[in-house]
């Protein structure tokens, strides 16, 4: 069993280090989170904005670190959205706000407890000319779920929408009310145009250079 040691800052101007916190790299009593995706629509037309819903069930007991985390050790959650179609460019992430939790030792972090609800957002191409074309993609999840110990939750979650030339749907999460309250409620999280970093590595910026919108229908 490989124990991480993580050592916080000096206390008070003393010489020596509080420890604040063991991870164990294994599985937290083989219990996970569940992901769902949820999108606004079924069917987009071009310059609508695009909301896809990723809603996390977390486990009874368990906390899933925020993003920021806070001033107190651990990892920050982490999105993003991988979709190969340039007709949608995606913008931002929100979230529902985090509280704050308070471990035996250290500084505060963010929290969720028993559900977490995220919303990707993008827009579709007003040059968007294709009549209901299928838009595939995967939202990408890295974050830290504690108990005890804590284990990093990675996870790629599929989304599907069509996108067409008449509108088909006039209200936002229309089945789901409790899903479109939330997001009424939400917050920014990150923005998904200028994230240069994934994973330590730099790569350019996502949309850049510009789409090239007409090779959708050549």
């Amino acid at each position: 069993m490989n124990v991480v040691l993580m050592l916080s800052d000096l206390v008070c101007g003393g010489i020596w280090f509080l420890l604040y916190f063991v991870i164990v790299t294994r599985a937290i009593g083989g219990e996970d989170m569940e992901l769902t995706v949820l999108p606004s629509e079924m069917v987009y037309i071009p310059s609508d904005t695009v909301i896809v819903a990723l809603k996390m069930t977390i486990p009874p007991g368990h906390v899933l670190y925020g993003n920021p985390v806070g001033p107190g050790a651990g990892r920050p959650l982490s999105i993003s959205v991988k979709c190969d179609d340039p007709g949608v460019r995606w913008l931002s992430v929100k979230k529902l706000k985090a509280e704050k939790f308070g471990p035996p030792f250290g500084d505060w972090v963010w929290i969720y407890r028993n559900e977490a609800v995220f919303f990707c957002i993008g827009i579709v191409a007003a040059e968007y000319d294709w009549d209901l074309q299928n838009c595939s993609g995967t939202i990408i999840f890295e974050g830290l779920l504690c108990r005890n110990a804590c284990k990093l939750i990675e996870k790629s979650v599929p989304f599907s929408f069509t996108i067409g030339m008449k509108k088909r749907s006039s209200e936002k999460f229309e089945n789901n009310g409790d899903i479109l309250k939330k997001y009424r409620c939400a917050v920014p999280m990150m923005d998904l145009r200028y994230n240069l970093k994934e994973r330590g590595r730099v790569r350019e910026p996502v949309h850049e250079p510009p789409l090239r919108w007409k090779s959708i229908v050549e």
